[in-house]
C-alpha cells in the first residue's frame, strides 16, 4: 500500500496512463476519423462544381459563413458566405442556389435581397418577399468564368442577429449551390 507521500503522484500517473489509452481502447479509429467536416482554408483545387450541403466531401470547398450540417441535409449561412467551386466544363452553364427562408424570416426582417458574386464580380441579384423554399437559377454567360477555380460569394442584405441562445447570424438555409 503506497504511503501518503506517493499517493498523489501515483494517482496522477494512473490518470495520465488512462488518458493515453483512451484513443486506442476501441481498436483502430475508422479511416475517415482524420477527415474534417469543418471548412478549411481554401483548397488548392476544388473537386466539385456543385456543393450539396449534406455531402462532407465538399466541406473543404466551403469558406466563411457556412455552419454545420443540420438534420442531415442543409446548412445555415450567415449574411455573407463564400465557397470555391470547380469551373464548369463546356461553353454553357447554369448557376443554381437551392435555399429556404424559414417561416418568420422574411416576415420579421422584411424583403431579403441576395447578391451572387463570381471572383468578386457581381453576377446576379434577386429579392425574396415571402418565406419558403426556392431554387434560384441563372444562365452563366459565355466568357463570364475566365478564372478557375470560381470563388463564389453569396451576400444577403439582412440576417437574423444572434439571440435566443444561438450565437450565429442566420440569413438562409442552403441545400445546394453550384453549376449545373
Amino acid at each position: 500500500m503506497p504511503t501518503k507521500r506517493y499517493a498523489l503522484p501515483l494517482a496522477a500517473l494512473a490518470l495520465a496512463a488512462g488518458m493515453l489509452c483512451l484513443p486506442g481502447c476501441g481498436g483502430t479509429p475508422p479511416e475517415d476519423a482524420a477527415k474534417t467536416a469543418a471548412p478549411t482554408s481554401g483548397p488548392a483545387k476544388p473537386l466539385y462544381t456543385y456543393a450539396q450541403m449534406n455531402d462532407l466531401r465538399v466541406a473543404p470547398q466551403l469558406g466563411m459563413g457556412f455552419f454545420a450540417i443540420e438534420e442531415g441535409g442543409w446548412r445555415w449561412m450567415a449574411k455573407e458566405s463564400r465557397l470555391v467551386l470547380r469551373a464548369p466544363e463546356g461553353p454553357r452553364a447554369q448557376f443554381e442556389v437551392r435555399l429556404t427562408l424559414p417561416k418568420g424570416q422574411v416576415s420579421s426582417l422584411g424583403p431579403m435581397a441576395l447578391s451572387v458574386l463570381f471572383n468578386d464580380k457581381p453576377f446576379a441579384d434577386t429579392t425574396y418577399t415571402v418565406d419558403g423554399d426556392y431554387t434560384f437559377t441563372k444562365d452563366v454567360p459565355p466568357g463570364a468564368l475566365t478564372q478557375a477555380p470560381v470563388h463564389v460569394t453569396l451576400r444577403w442584405n439582412k440576417a437574423r442577429p444572434p439571440g435566443g441562445g444561438d450565437a450565429r447570424e442566420l440569413a438562409a438555409v442552403i441545400v445546394g449551390i453550384g453549376f449545373k
